[in-house]
């Protein structure tokens, strides 16, 4: 990758920081709507492209196995996910996301992607 000296104040820049700060406030928000912590929110992020393994989750919120356990805990008792059996292992488990998870996101993220595609909806591919 070649490196090129990129002003930090460049309008690009700015506007990819402002669109961070902006999505930080809305999983704040989103976090208190649905009474979750911010490592809960991102596990269900990541279970909404389908079930993980209790390692796969730990790996990808860089927690410890024991701190995934009881965040799947957590989520297990507020209905949000539910353990199922790995099928051709028996011994193994992973997490998935209950339906009820839907409707709750459905609360949640239907607002934004309706002004994003109300936003969106009139430009062309080069825009």
């Amino acid at each position: 990758m070649p490196n090129r000296d990129v002003p930090v104040d460049s309008p690009l820049l700015l506007a990819c920081r402002d669109l961070a700060r902006a999505m930080d406030l809305f999983d704040e928000a989103a976090c208190s709507v649905l009474g979750l912590g911010r490592s809960d929110l991102r596990a269900l992020n990541l279970l909404e492209h389908g079930p993980l393994g209790a390692s796969t989750l730990a790996h990808q919120l860089a927690l410890t196995r024991p701190a995934v356990t009881a965040l799947v805990d957590r989520l297990v008792a507020g209905g949000y996910v539910a353990r199922v059996a790995v099928p051709g292992d028996r011994r193994a488990t992973a997490v998935e996301l209950r339906p009820a998870t839907w409707q709750a996101f459905a609360r949640v993220y239907r607002p934004l992607g309706e002004q994003v595609w109300s936003a969106t909806v009139g430009l062309t591919e080069s825009e």
